[in-house]
């Protein structure tokens, strides 16, 4: 297990008392942009420390990298700790909140900062809450612990009221039962996912898995990290190029890195990059949290430890050589209270 509970495309929906309708994706030229961070939940793999997070969400102007503001602070709840995000719509962005006694999804408004309670589920979400995504069908992907959970757009659980989504997938995703730190969903519908082994081990590893609810746990691929001692803890998956970015954490310094991989939709692989997309440890040093703009094609990573002062990099990709260009000489987005253990973040108005 972590020793801290630090512990990354959607269809918006439309609330609805019996359920929620299909969403509509933000327009990245509709009105003015930010880069929407939560503080809480980042995984420190062994013999890295995450700074104590603020339990805030922000957002960050994306100009200049400043915080614009705080949309919400958690901290009058003691036991509700913000530990993943999303977009919904122009107005509100999904929350998800690990707490022992409410794990949940809440809808929050951007503006007044005022939540509401959009899945609750006491019977699924039975281990520490993780990371949350959507798929394209509109369904909620959310990891816990050492499995994956999968509600459809009705908030049904899937495959069904029983069963969790992914436990232990066998073959080269084995064995993934310690901590899943990161989700991301191929175009075609297939689960990626990053697993954290509680030491340095084999075990940290990736996988890829059937997104079909009928065959949850098949594993189509696995990959082992770079070394065993290399941690990953966050994903991003530019869809328009296939190409899966993994942010990798470790206590040995020139570990820390990001690593891109060429994904097959139809073989249903991912192929390693021949060598790191980015390496430079003064920039990047215990990555928790990677989002793609792909309205600009930049990439942002978050330093989720107290070693880079939990500074957010801002970097361009090159998908020919499969490499991350760090934008300017000093951190795009520097430490505040707000940048404390980031473990999502994302683009959006």
């Amino acid at each position: 297990m972590k020793k801290l509970k630090l512990s990354f495309a959607i269809v918006p929906v439309l609330l609805a008392s019996s359920g929620c309708q299909p969403k509509k994706v933000d327009d990245a030229s509709s009105a003015t942009r930010y880069l929407y961070i939560q503080s809480g939940g980042c995984f420190a793999p062994t013999g890295l420390t995450a700074s104590n997070a603020s339990k805030t969400i922000s957002r960050i102007n994306l100009t200049n990298g400043t915080v614009d503001r705080t949309i919400v602070d958690y901290t009058a709840n003691l036991t509700d700790t913000p530990v993943a995000i999303a977009p919904l719509d122009a107005d509100n962005i999904y929350v998800l909140i690990e707490n022992t006694g409410g794990r949940r999804v809440e809808i929050l408004n951007k503006t007044s900062g005022a939540s509401q309670n959009f899945l609750v589920n006491g019977t699924a979400l039975t281990g520490v809450v993780r990371s949350m995504n959507f798929a394209s069908d509109g369904s909620i992907i959310i990891s816990k612990s050492s499995a994956v959970e999968r509600f459809s757009s009705s908030k049904t659980r899937l495959p069904n009221t029983g069963t969790t989504f992914m436990s232990a997938p066998a073959g080269t995703c084995a064995t993934s039962t310690n901590a899943i730190t990161a989700t991301a969903m191929t175009k075609a519908g297939d689960l990626m996912y990053a697993h954290s082994f509680s030491s340095a081990s084999a075990n940290n590893r990736i996988g890829m898995t059937t997104g079909s609810a009928a065959a949850a746990s098949t594993c189509y691929n696995g990959y082992g990290s770079p070394n065993i001692a290399a941690f990953p803890t966050a994903m991003a998956y530019i869809g328009s190029m296939n190409h899966l970015l993994v942010a990798y954490s470790s206590s040995t310094i020139a570990l820390n890195q990001v690593m891109a991989y060429t994904v097959d939709e139809t073989a249903h692989t991912m192929t390693q990059a021949a060598s790191a997309a980015y390496s430079t440890t003064s920039v990047i040093n215990g990555p928790t949290a990677i989002a793609y703009d792909s309205a600009t094609g930049f990439v942002y990573v978050a330093n989720g430890t107290t070693v880079n002062a939990n500074s957010i990099e801002k970097f361009t990709y090159d998908p020919t050589s499969q490499a991350l260009t760090r934008v300017g000489t000093t951190p795009f987005s520097s430490a505040t209270v707000n940048h404390n253990c980031i473990n999502s973040m994302f683009v959006g108005i």
